[in-house]
């Protein structure tokens, strides 16, 4: 059966044909619509049959006497197996003619891989039919003066160039020369001259360039399109080819001449070849499916000269992007790949991601009709959240952020904070792709500072940091502040650098001043103080409470010496006040006092004494061993209001002391104490069993129990050759499990806050070893002293 095809001449009605075997053409009356004047002797008429893809047919005609004679020579697809047209290159890039005048465009097609396309099957219009006309095979006609734009389409890929028309009677301004033959008496004539470009032409090794050349006149019109003799001085740098490509061999210089005619109207510019990377002009791509996005190659040491020929370019896993041969890249599949550029010995993989659309985005601090308040030499920070339309998360998406005066504040798009420059109104915009644009006004100000933590607490030697932050009038930080100076009182405690860097020097109190450069004022106070708290006896001078390091246990500072009996101390969580029993008002009480010895405050005043405190975690309440003539207890008391109550009560024959409390609170642990010897008992303070439980018998009723961050204790116990033993108990099971043996008995211990370090006093002595491996065992070179004891962290 004959296949049905369709035929179309522009400007003419499609005609149904019928084509016996793909390989004749039926004679066509000459009168009939197909007018044998509009074909040449070889043209190429568009063909669809059926729901095929279009094809070209190429007719060569012979006339016999009224009848047109067309036989069908070939039939072939409009583009090369397994290629598509994605660019379409048209040369000149513009045309300028006289009305009636014509001429014709050359127009290439290419494929993903950069291969030239056969037949492409060009299809040409124009923007105004009553300014320029254009014939299918690239015949552009002058009709009227004015301004044209021609469109060239290839399947999908489109090329434009605009088109001029002059007329005799248009005003000198609009006119362009006459479209004749350019040569030397013409340009001469009229004082044109030869213009090569680009110029320079500069090329990396191997490369090649086509380089082009045109006419200017001396009202600023030009001539494209001109075609030129080129020569190259020297062709061990930069050699041309016969159809004008210039191709660099060696890095060099060498001359590029354009001469219209030999000896007159030349233009020469210089050729510099050089190694040098190539960059793409973004570090990452980001995408929807669907998206095109063209990515541009250029060479830094260049000046940034784009590079458009030589490159190879591909999409490690096709399925997520692909890309042609200028680095137009599409979208396909959500996923992250890679885009990969390869050409001159050298390659560049950009990272590629397609993300969900977004749908929503959740914006802080959100925009609205009032300034937006940023500090001066202050950040005031952002946060977008995109999400798609099932409210999943997209944090991949392109945020694109842009301060309409740069001068006054600045946006990091990483950090996603404002940087107040100088004071002054302006406005930050966001552009999201499928939303309009998100604008906030902003005014940067000076404003007040505030500091994160007023008070710090560092051992020597050590390093924190003061953070000042900007607040606003109610108090509330918006941004941390800059350009402060910071300066520390008084010296030789801690040091301060220009970033609130503090570092202190020795055990003691200081003030640290943050100010801003209009006058605002932040301040701090910075407490040094050693890890390790002693009591030292000296027979005559009382027992002194002392701050020791414990990495250098030659520093010791003397906290408190006033004659009195100070026993145990004990520091608060955050290591600013510490807690003790003194018989300085008679029986013991318990008194608490800055770290550094300062603002002694007496807790206690009831008969009897008042001993071995203990602070609970929140630092609000002490408790401690109570011992009366008539009773034995374990006491509570606040710090601020002091309210005493009992936590337990010894029965008769009994006595409860050193107590001790569990990291999380929610366990006291003291020692029972009556005829049949001295037990540890343990008491729930928070679960629904409040019983008194003892864990362990015949402990050493001397020493204050430990208790462990991972749950554990630690106690000790006597042994027969008058030494001791110090044990590692599990609450959960009851087993007790001995981790160090010594010849001396054991007075007092305790374990560092990190849980590592355990330090004992033995025969008046300090002694330091691993809690994990008791090895070895290390005595403290403390200054010579009577007495040591009650040591803590």
């Amino acid at each position: 059966m004959p296949l049905r095809c369709e035929v179309t001449r522009r400007e003419e009605t499609p005609r149904m044909v019928s084509l016996q075997n793909a390989a004749t053409w039926p004679s066509v009356d000459s009168s009939k619509s197909l007018s044998h004047k509009s074909l040449r002797w070889v043209d190429r008429w568009p063909v669809t049959c059926g729901s095929g893809p279009i094809m070209w047919m190429t007719l060569r005609r012979v006339r016999v006497g009224a009848l047109l004679l067309a036989a069908l020579a070939t039939m072939v697809p409009s583009v090369g197996e397994g290629q598509a047209p994605v660019e379409v290159r048209a040369r000149p890039s513009a045309l300028a003619l006289d009305v009636g005048q014509e001429d014709r465009v050359f127009v290439s097609a290419f494929d993903a891989r950069g291969r030239l396309v056969p037949h492409p099957g060009f299809n040409f219009a124009t923007t105004d039919t009553a300014i320029a006309r254009v014939e299918p095979d690239g015949t552009v006609v002058g009709i009227s003066a004015g301004s044209a734009i021609i469109v060239i389409r290839a399947g999908f890929a489109v090329a434009k160039f605009r088109v001029a028309v002059s007329s005799p009677e248009s005003p000198a301004a609009m006119r362009f020369p006459p479209r004749e033959p350019v040569g030397f008496d013409t340009a001469l004539r009229r004082g044109g001259r030869v213009v090569i470009e680009p110029n320079p032409v500069q090329l990396l090794p191997g490369e090649l360039q086509r380089p082009s050349a045109y006419v200017e006149w001396p009202n600023g019109s030009r001539v494209e399109g001109v075609a030129p003799d080129w020569v190259s001085t020297d062709t061990a740098i930069a050699q041309l080819d016969p159809s004008g490509a210039l191709r660099a061999r060696n890095p060099g210089r060498a001359e590029l001449i354009a001469r219209l005619e030999a000896g007159a109207a030349a233009d020469t510019v210089p050729v510099l070849v050089s190694h040098g990377g190539f960059r793409a002009d973004r570090s990452r791509l980001v995408m929807r499916p669907g998206d095109f996005d063209t990515v541009t190659v250029v060479v830094p040491t260049q000046g940034n000269r784009r590079l458009t020929a030589g490159l190879r370019w591909w999409v490690v896993n096709p399925s997520i992007a692909r890309v042609g041969p200028t680095g137009i890249v599409q979208a396909l599949g959500l996923g992250s790949t890679e885009l990969v550029i390869q050409g001159f010995q050298q390659e560049r993989r950009l990272p590629l991601v397609v993300h969900r659309p977004v749908s929503r985005l959740t914006l802080m601090p959100s925009p609205g009709p009032d300034p937006l308040t940023v500090p001066l030499l202050g950040v005031r920070s952002f946060t977008v959240n995109p999400a798609s339309a099932d409210s999943l998360s997209v944090p991949e998406a392109l945020l694109e952020w842009e301060v309409a005066d740069s001068g006054i504040a600045e946006f990091d798009p990483v950090a996603q904070d404002l940087y107040g420059k100088r004071s002054g109104t302006t406005s930050l915009t966001l552009r999201v792709k499928g939303f309009d644009p998100i604008a906030w006004a902003v005014r940067v100000e000076p404003m007040a500072i505030a500091l994160e933590q007023a008070d710090r607490v560092i051992e020597p030697m050590t390093r924190d940091t003061l953070v000042a932050r900007f607040t606003d009038p109610s108090g509330m930080s918006i941004g941390r502040a800059s350009g402060v100076a910071w300066s520390a009182s008084p010296p030789g405690v801690v040091s301060v650098d220009s970033a609130g860097v503090i570092l202190g020097l020795r055990e003691g109190r200081a003030t640290v001043t943050a100010v801003t450069p209009w006058g605002d004022v932040a301040v701090s106070t910075v407490r040094v103080v050693a890890d390790l708290l002693l009591v030292i006896d000296r027979a005559r001078a009382g027992s002194a409470i002392a701050q020791v390091r414990s990495r250098d246990p030659s520093r010791v500072t003397e906290v408190l010496r006033d004659g009195a009996a100070n026993r145990s101390p004990v520091y608060s969580q955050d290591r600013t006040r510490i807690a003790f029993a003194s018989d300085r008002s008679g029986d013991f009480d318990i008194f608490v006092t800055d770290s550094d010895g300062e603002s002694l405050v007496r807790l206690t005043e009831d008969a009897g004494d008042q001993t071995h405190p203990a602070w609970m975690p929140d630092g609000q309440s002490l408790v401690f061993a109570s011992q009366q003539s008539d009773r034995s207890q374990i006491l509570i008391t606040g710090i601020t209001v002091q309210s005493v109550r009992a936590l337990a009560a010894a029965p008769e024959g009994e006595t409860y002391s050193r107590p001790a409390i569990s990291p999380d609170g929610g366990t006291l642990s003291f020692i029972v104490s009556g005829p049949d010897g001295s037990d540890l008992a343990v008491l729930n303070l928070t679960g629904a069993s409040r019983g008194i439980r003892r864990v362990a018998r015949d402990v050493a009723p001397e020493v204050r129990p430990v208790h462990l961050r991972d749950g554990r204790m630690l106690y000790a116990r006597g042994t027969d050759g008058r030494g001791s033993e110090i044990f590692r108990l599990d609450l959960r099971s009851g087993t007790s499990t001995a981790v160090y043996s010594a010849d001396r008995p054991i007075g007092a211990m305790a374990v560092s806050r990190d849980g590592e370090t355990l330090v004992f006093v033995s025969d008046s002595r300090v002694w330091q070893a691993s809690l994990a491996t008791m090895d070895p065992v290390i005595r403290l070179s403390l200054p010579t002293f009577e007495r040591v004891t009650d040591p803590s962290f």
